[in-house]
């Protein structure tokens, strides 16, 4: 399989594919955070969708999980933004996320990738997570303390990661019928 079957070939049987990106927030963010998050912005809003507006991509965010600011649990990842269809709808608010990550208030402390990479399989697995809960900014049902207005926004959509903070097991976005491709990038 190429490096643009993404783009060439999205979905399986009608149904948009999953697309968790994994975003490296660690110490080493300050020189490279405009230009990462210009790109991520850019690359996010260039998305097509369906001409009735649907979405051809579902998309989420995972991050390096943070210390400190009433996280508790494992280091790895967490779901900043669960997996949800790119909609004319869910695209301003995760576009309005995505444009409010902050250089200092959303780095991590350190390298987590191969805890983070668990994790996010589990996410996608609807398995317990290692990491992903107990954070703060975890995109769980009824948070409303995780970070920005633009953060709460995408918590108060449908379709989050975890039921609570603390929950356990993630809500997988997988279809039921398991025709969409998954992707992590």
């Amino acid at each position: 399989a190429a490096d643009i079957d993404l783009f060439v070939q999205p979905g399986g049987g009608g149904t948009p594919p999953n697309v968790l990106i994994v975003l490296d927030n660690t110490a080493n963010w300050t020189t490279a955070f405009v230009d990462e998050i210009a790109a991520l912005v850019a690359t996010v809003n260039g998305l097509p969708v369906n001409a009735d507006g649907s979405a051809k991509f579902r998309v989420g965010l995972m991050l390096f999980t943070e210390s400190g600011g009433g996280n508790s649990g494992n280091d790895g990842g967490y779901v900043r933004a669960a997996v949800r269809s790119l909609d004319a709808t869910n695209r301003p608010l995760y576009m309005a996320l995505l444009n409010s990550l902050h250089v200092r208030d959303d780095r991590s402390n350190g390298g987590k990738l191969g805890k983070t990479m668990t994790d996010a399989w589990r996410y996608y697995a609807g398995a317990a997570p290692y990491s992903g809960n107990g954070k703060v900014k975890t995109d769980y049902t009824g948070n409303t303390a995780g970070g920005s207005a633009a953060t709460v926004a995408v918590h108060a959509l449908a379709g989050n990661a975890l039921a609570s903070k603390g929950g356990s097991p993630y809500a997988s976005p997988t279809d039921a019928g398991g025709c969409a491709k998954n992707f992590i990038i």
